[in-house]
């Protein structure tokens, strides 16, 4: 009996995932770990803890999936040649998003903008933090913008109106940010004007976490940020540094323009061995 999975390793939709396109259930009932486990409630235990946070998008695709999805939009989507044109969509609401790498964005981007670079991990977290009833004005190259627009759509964010270049964006009033490493880190965690932010998942959390920062999951950071102290440079902090790059943006993009990321994450402070705290 062939077995077709419907999503793979890196997915939201479970932990543990195997990375194969197809399996049988014979094999699987051979090299599963979660088939080996003989007792109920041990089953049940093992499954549910360290699940992922369910995106926001899954409660829309649910609902696309049972009564079928729009028709799909194939209007030219409008090149914006000026940042006053950028800026009016600014105005009104439209979610910026600059898809290009995170080194790049740090060093230079417009005001308002959040950044999601395309890769892997993308519609993950376009879904996370797009609402469905927002407009989206893309930051990318001519060449790249179908194929965004198709990876939105794929999960019902469709309603990319407008795309501008890098580099007209960049014409206009633009904000950046730093990345520091473990060591700084370490000294600003001994001054009270800075606050560390660290955006993983619950699971990664409670495997242990540094002392001093306010755990805000990276989806639910946008409405959590009343509850960030006031006044102070926030140092964004995930497993890598990845993450934290786009939590970076968040906060400049919702006002809070002291940001600092930290380059290499939760990983590269317990290389250094450097003390954290582990839930009991």
């Amino acid at each position: 009996m062939q077995v077709w999975p419907a999503h793979g390793a890196g997915s939201a939709c479970g932990k543990a995932l195997g990375a194969v396109p197809v399996s049988t259930v014979g094999y699987e009932k051979l090299n599963n770990w979660a088939l080996k486990i003989e007792d109920e409630e041990e089953f049940v235990k093992l499954l549910l803890t360290g699940q992922p946070e369910p995106p926001k998008y899954f409660a829309m695709m649910k609902k696309v999936n049972k009564i079928g999805p729009a028709y799909l939009n194939d209007e030219e989507v409008q090149a914006l040649q000026t940042i006053e044109q950028l800026n009016e969509y600014k105005a009104n609401g439209a979610f910026i998003l600059d898809v290009r790498p995170s080194q790049e964005f740090a060093k230079a981007h417009y005001a308002g903008a959040i950044n999601i670079p395309f890769n892997k991990s993308f519609t993950n977290w376009a879904g996370w933090l797009i609402n469905y009833d927002q407009d989206i004005v893309l930051i990318a190259n001519q060449e790249d913008v179908q194929t965004i627009r198709k990876a939105l759509a794929y999960i019902g964010l469709d309603r990319v109106v407008a795309y501008i270049e890098p580099s007209v964006a960049l014409s206009g009033e633009v904000e950046s940010y730093e990345e520091i490493d473990v060591h700084q880190l370490q000294q600003y965690l001994k001054d009270d004007r800075y606050h560390l932010v660290d955006v993983r998942n619950q699971a990664e959390w409670d495997e242990g976490y540094i002392e001093g920062a306010q755990h805000m999951m990276l989806g639910t950071l946008a409405d959590r940020l009343h509850e960030l102290p006031e006044g102070k440079t926030y140092i964004v902090q995930c497993r890598s540094g990845a993450r934290s790059a786009i939590g970076a943006s968040i906060l400049q993009a919702k006002g809070l323009k002291q940001v600092l990321n930290l380059k290499g994450g939760y990983l590269a402070w317990t290389r250094e061995k450097l003390p954290v705290v582990k839930q009991s």
